[in-house]
């Protein structure tokens, strides 16, 4: 077994608005075809498999996480939300 080649997927995490650590890691690939579907949280990159090069790509809007409500929370929103 060798290494055919790579999927570049290094614009999603040379931005300095990207500070989540694992952004840029690839989640998951998909084989389909003759493409290559790399998954992040950033974004998802579609390259042909014979020329490796990127066909299209597309950067994912990052929500930054919350803190989970309580449950007392969610009751006076809703108690608020009836007045």
């Amino acid at each position: 077994m060798q290494i055919h080649g790579e999927v570049n997927h290094s614009r999603f995490y040379e931005t300095e608005d990207n500070h989540w650590w694992s952004s840029y890691n690839i989640r998951r690939s998909i084989f389909m075809g003759d493409y290559i579907y790399a998954i992040s949280h950033a974004g998802v990159t579609v390259t042909h498999l014979d020329s490796l090069e990127e066909v299209d790509s597309v950067q994912l809007v990052t929500i930054e996480p919350t803190e989970p409500k309580t449950v007392s929370e969610e009751v006076e929103a809703e108690d608020s939300s009836e007045d």
